[in-house]
């Protein structure tokens, strides 16, 4: 089993909160634990690619994020465009 780089968990994490989401649920969903948890998602939240719902306690991907995973996938795909 391979160790996967940072832009395939961030990708994993962007994609998954497309719909809200709480903490546990994007641990298990995108098979990370906890401690990679709390180093992935504050960078998403900082960069502007996550925003956190307080009342709710979820994570949803921003507009920005939808921006960067498309970026993202089409290096991971070795597919870019101009």
């Amino acid at each position: 089993m391979s160790k996967r780089e940072s832009i395939e968990i961030n990708s994993d994490i962007l994609t998954l909160c497309i719909e809200p989401m709480k903490k546990t649920h994007i641990v298990y969903k995108t098979n990370i634990n906890f401690k990679l948890l709390h180093r992935y998602v504050p960078y998403l939240v900082k960069r502007g690619f996550l925003s956190f719902n307080e009342e709710k306690e979820v994570y949803q991907t921003t507009s920005e994020g939808l921006k960067w995973l498309k970026m993202a996938k089409a290096l991971l795909i070795g597919d870019i465009a101009n």
